[in-house]
């Protein structure tokens, strides 16, 4: 089970939002959360919430880029397929794939 992070259950009056498909049960102590006043929200990004997404993007409150760990270019789609499908095990959060070779780090 992937378990809430403890500052997470003294925070009163939030939206919360989960991003993302996990693979695992999520852990709620609801008995931590009951008087904390939480909506919480779980929804994959679809056409109906892109257009949001896309605006809290250009605000500047989401900053997408801290979430990618991996880039791959798009001729090794299937490597990056194999560690998306491993997220867990590659330490990958967010794949991104470009019409180029990723630069080399060094």
């Amino acid at each position: 089970m992937v378990p809430v992070p403890p500052h997470c259950h003294s925070l009163p009056c939030l939206n919360r939002a989960n991003l993302g498909v996990h693979g695992k049960p999520a852990e709620l102590h609801m008995e931590k959360l009951w008087d904390r006043n939480i909506s919480l929200t779980t929804r994959l990004v679809d056409t109906v919430t892109t257009p949001t997404l896309l605006k809290v993007v250009r605000s500047g409150k989401l900053q997408p880029g801290k979430l990618v760990t991996h880039r791959f270019a798009l001729g090794d789609i299937m490597k990056a397929y194999d560690t998306f499908g491993n997220a867990a095990k590659e330490g990958a959060l967010k794949v991104v794939l470009t019409n180029q070779r990723p630069q080399e780090s060094g």
